[in-house]
């Protein structure tokens, strides 16, 4: 353990837990709080300063290091969804033809001319050969999984419940003066600005 970490592992616990139980009723409460926050302040920042001694060239190494391998990555990454995409596509597609048969053959299935008792629709719709799940090469290999997606075609039409508000716009109205949307709630905070 370094001397630093030393000293901040004994000076961080005692002042979080004095700023935890610190009760403000009273301007000497408050002027105690403005000392306090400014000790946690400055102890943050001599942390941050610590940390970053050691993070800083690591950081610096690794921005150079990721520019050297973004234009393969970048290159590499368009064929890869591409790819993917259109196996998937494929997947899809023949899944979907097998299906159609095995519906085809259930259809069919009762009594009568034309017919097919339900033994012998069982049997052909076995034999329906639907895509490999799986495709291996000396390389690697391929399996599919079939996920549900959506997407939303019209918003108008989307029930309420499952609309988010944008907080993002409503701030930015906010500060252009735009204020009483119904539904919303405008009120203020007091932020305390430490200068230490």
């Amino acid at each position: 353990m370094s001397k630093a970490v030393a000293i901040y592992e004994k000076k961080v616990s005692p002042l979080a837990q004095e700023a935890d139980a610190l009760v403000i009723k009273s301007p000497e409460d408050m002027t105690r709080a403005t000392e306090l926050l400014s000790k946690l302040n400055k102890t943050m920042d001599g942390v941050e300063e610590e940390e970053d001694k050691i993070v800083g060239p690591l950081k610096a190494t690794i921005k150079v290091e990721q520019g050297r391998w973004k234009p393969f990555k970048d290159a590499l990454k368009p064929a890869i969804d591409s790819l993917r995409k259109r196996m998937g596509a494929y997947q899809l597609a023949e899944d979907e033809k097998a299906a159609a048969k095995k519906a085809k053959i259930a259809e069919r299935v009762g009594s009568g001319k034309g017919k097919l008792k339900l033994e012998t629709a069982i049997e052909q719709a076995d034999a329906v050969e639907g895509p490999e799940s799986k495709i291996a090469t000396e390389n690697g290999s391929v399996g599919f999984r079939k996920d549900r997606k959506c997407e939303i075609i019209d918003a108008t039409l989307v029930p309420r419940e499952y609309c988010l508000p944008d907080l993002v716009s409503i701030r930015a109205a906010m500060k252009n003066g735009i204020e009483g949307l119904p539904g919303v709630r405008y009120f203020d905070e007091m932020v305390p600005i430490n200068k230490r």
